[in-house]
């Protein structure tokens, strides 16, 4: 059983696991800048802007540790916050509760 090719998906100007899994973003879209396997026009907050690479480093505003080789995936958040699916969130959304670690 044979594959066949997929086009990359706008912004995405590379990819790799699924047309929009970014690996390189076109910057002519305007959201030329990478942030795990997203295509943005500017880096979120807490996160530093690196123009030779065209990418975002460092971790969300509130994530103390992220995932070394996708960190808009967050590992650890800061003591006031909860982690809800890789990012760091203040409440639970609706349908989940908050549980502490001794």
């Amino acid at each position: 059983m044979g594959g066949e090719c997929k086009k990359c998906e706008s912004p995405c100007e590379e990819c790799s696991t699924g047309p929009q899994a970014c690996t390189k973003c076109d910057v002519s879209t305007g959201m030329g800048l990478l942030y795990g396997p997203t295509c943005l026009a500017k880096c979120p907050e807490g996160t530093l802007t690196n123009e030779e690479k065209q990418i975002c480093e460092g971790c969300m505003m509130g994530c103390k540790v992220c995932d070394p080789k996708d960190q808009s995936k967050c590992l650890e958040c800061d003591s006031n916050l909860l982690m809800h699916e890789g990012q760091c969130v203040s409440r639970c959304p609706d349908g989940f509760m908050a549980t502490f670690m001794a």
